[in-house]
Parts: structure tokens; sequence; C-alpha cells
């Protein structure tokens, strides 16, 4: 057994556990994408690991608030780490920039959100000499992945549920 929980649950446990089981996956995916192509073939990956997702799903059995509560909690931290990164780019800070592309890549990859993923790795890497002019496009694109992924999460979520 790799990874367990003990009763009771805290979110903030769950959450950790869930990241670490599920990044390994992701992260194969995210490094074997060309990330200088990303947002512009950004077609070629899919916006929800189907199954990654399915093993999220597993974990909530069939409480349908547990996947809401997952939900809600991703928007909340993309919020933050759109608005963190709005403000070191403004700011010309580029370690808080790079940051804040880290942590919204852990929060992507936390739902197997593989485009997100690979654009948040874009926006962690930004050379220095291309910093700010570049994270101005860079941030444009990873709002519309975000936008994108939030809604393709609501009509997963919103969607019949798969049995058996």
């Amino acid at each position: 057994i790799q990874y367990f929980l003990t009763k009771p649950v805290s979110l903030s446990r769950l959450r950790e556990v869930l990241f670490c089981a599920v990044q390994e996956t992701v992260k194969d995916i995210v490094d074997n994408v060309n990330v200088e192509d990303v947002g512009v073939a950004g077609e070629d990956l899919c916006i929800i690991d189907d199954e990654e997702f399915k093993k999220l799903e597993l974990l909530g059995g069939s409480d349908d608030q547990f996947m809401r509560d997952i939900v809600t909690n991703f928007e909340g931290d993309v919020n933050r780490d759109i608005r963190t990164l709005e403000v070191a780019l403004a700011n010309h800070d580029l370690f808080g920039y790079r940051d804040s592309a880290h942590a919204l890549k852990g929060a992507a990859m936390y739902l197997g959100l593989q485009e997100l993923a690979a654009l948040s790795v874009q926006a962690q890497n930004i050379r220095e000499e291309d910093f700010p002019d570049s994270g101005i496009g860079q941030l444009r694109r990873l709002q519309r992945s975000i936008d994108t992924a939030l809604e393709a999460l609501r009509n997963r979520l919103n969607g019949p549920r798969k049995t058996g």
C-alpha cells in the first residue's frame, strides 16, 4: 500500500495524498509535451485526463458532494494563483511569477488537467530575457485554459454518472 488515510480524514491531508497519487502519471504526460508548442497546438492535449479524474471520483464513492468540493477548492486555488501571477507580472517579479506558475501547475496536475499543467510548466520556465513581455501572452493562455477546464469540470460534474 503506497498511500493511505486514517479517520477522521482532513480535506488538506486528502488533497496531499491525492496529489501524490496522481502526480506521477500526469507528470509523465506533461514531461513528454513540448511546452514551446503548447498554446499553439494545445489541442493535442486533453483538457481532463479521464483516467486521473475517475481515480478521484472513486475516492468519493457515490458522494457527489466530494467531487464538487474538490472542484470548488480548485477554483479558489487557481483564482488565487492567477491573481498572484498578475501581481508578479505588474511588479516585474520573475521569481514570484515562476512560483505562482508552479503552484498553478500543482493544482492542475491534481485534477489531471493536462493542457493547464503544460501551460503552467511553460510559464514556470519563462526565461529571464523574455520576462515580462511574453508573460502577458502566457497569462492570457493560462486564463483561457482555466476557463475551459472549469467549464469541462462543471459539465462533468453535472452530467450523468457512469455506472458499473
